[in-house]
């Protein structure tokens, strides 16, 4: 399945027989960043929350940035130079979403740092694969997150300054709580899933 693509989707959804789901495609560059890092999870998610037990998605820590705030004028960042800001916002908005969509089935999670393929370059993730955890260490979250409770309040992510080791709970940021964006989330969403 593509979550870049509504038609994989869809084909998926009416396909898949599973108790669990956790949304893991993530892309840091080129222009499938919105679809892939939040409308394709959400879509895939809320078409197939009446079936499953859970669903997990794939945070990160860049949510935190501050240039990640979202523009309700500019939600798919059609106008926002940088990977790595975009990569921030699409995240943020994720997380708003599944806040502001309130369904219990419904947890976040963020695996840390670790060289995988959404480091662009091979070379690159090459000088990372010493410093950061690996992906078997970063796929822990998703994993504890099937068997637990994760509250809305919190993600599940890892211990050492929320980039290394195996995971725990972490508060996440009191503004996702906001009311306004919470509701302009909501709205947000009800918009994509009509067009």
């Amino acid at each position: 399945m593509d979550v870049s693509k509504i038609d994989s989707i869809n084909k998926f959804a009416e396909s898949v027989s599973a108790d669990y789901l956790i949304n893991n495609a993530g892309v840091l560059t080129g222009d499938k960043q919105y679809m892939t890092n939040f409308l394709g999870p959400m879509y895939l998610a809320v078409k197939l929350e009446p079936k499953l037990e859970k669903i997990v998605f794939q945070s990160s820590l860049a949510y935190r940035w501050k240039k990640s705030r979202p523009d309700w004028a500019d939600p798919q960042c059609t106008k926002v130079r940088g990977a790595f800001k975009k990569y921030g916002r699409a995240k943020r908005l994720l997380n708003l979403t599944v806040i502001a969509h309130g369904s219990p089935k419904f947890c976040i999670v963020h695996p840390g740092v670790c060289s995988t393929n959404i480091i662009p370059t091979r070379t690159l993730r090459l000088l990372c694969r010493p410093i950061f955890h690996s992906s078997r260490t970063a796929a822990l979250g998703a994993v504890v997150a099937l068997s637990m409770d994760v509250p809305q309040t919190h993600l599940l992510g890892p211990r050492f300054f929320g980039i290394w080791g195996k995971p725990k709970m972490r508060k996440l940021q009191k503004s996702l709580f906001d009311k306004k964006q919470s509701e302009l989330a909501r709205k947000h969403l009800v918009k994509e899933m009509s067009d």
